[in-house]
């Protein structure tokens, strides 16, 4: 059954214009230095995950019997108050988060996911994890070496993912009814600021920053709008219904 998304929720620009031409699936991660989570909360950001846990409750979120010491390892990262619950650690931050022990999913609370049931991921591995994602091959073939990686201590990583949406809201769940898209005005860019951290031992966290921006206050910049064109148009057929975008990139072409 489809339902409507939650009301509204914050728009923003990304800090980082993270569109490339040509398109491509791969593990384009880039060295961190210094504290990358956010300072406090967005009280706007708070309510929005307090909506959409009421709406979706446990498809949400899980984690398994043994992840408590390492969600307490993450709140003392993060600088909250000292917790082992999942819940708890993530309505103090703005970030979506999950953790992996040795390639597996230990914990996840994704309020604003992409398309997908967060909750109905515990326990897979990291190639599991990214099956869905189309032409996802060159990611696969990296994935021993990026998560040795990924697990050492202290070692931090960002990569960005884009895409456009007719949804308003962070959340992009599947049962969320997708408004018709006549035009840019209907559009929404979404990024996600994706950054993990290695804790040792096998586990290294995960944080994801949702941010969404009306497409039609990007498009007045032509660099950037001819950006987001050209990388469209890169696309493969796979990527494009991966993403829902066979549709959008009609109206995209037409604008």
């Amino acid at each position: 059954m489809k339902i409507a998304a939650s009301e509204a929720t914050p728009n923003s620009f990304p800090m980082v214009f993270p569109v490339k031409t040509p398109y491509v699936v791969g593990p384009d991660l880039v060295k961190l230095e210094g504290s990358f989570i956010s300072q406090g909360i967005d009280p706007s950001i708070h309510a929005a995950k307090i909506r959409e846990l009421e709406l979706n409750g446990t498809s949400l979120y899980g984690s398994t019997p043994a992840s408590g010491k390492w969600i307490g390892q993450m709140s003392d990262y993060c600088q909250r108050n000292y917790t082992e619950n999942l819940l708890e650690l993530a309505l103090q931050l703005d970030e979506d988060i999950a953790i992996l022990k040795d390639g597996i999913l230990e914990a996840i609370c994704f309020c604003f996911p992409s398309s997908f049931i967060p909750g109905h991921l515990l326990n897979r591995n990291f190639f599991q994890l990214h099956e869905p994602v189309a032409d996802n091959q060159t990611l696969n073939k990296a994935t021993p070496n990026l998560l040795k990686h990924m697990i050492q201590p202290g070692k931090q990583f960002r990569r960005y993912v884009w895409t456009l949406s007719s949804l308003p809201g962070l959340s992009q769940f599947p049962s969320y009814n997708r408004p018709v898209v006549k035009g840019i005005e209907d559009l929404y860019f979404r990024t996600e600021t994706q950054s993990t951290v290695g804790m040792g031992e096998g586990v290294s966290l995960f944080f994801v920053k949702v941010e969404m921006t009306p497409l039609a206050a990007i498009w007045e910049d032509i660099v950037k709008r001819f950006a987001i064109v050209s990388s469209l148009n890169s696309m493969t057929d796979a990527v494009l219904e991966y993403k829902g975008l066979r549709e959008i990139i009609e109206v995209v072409n037409l604008s």
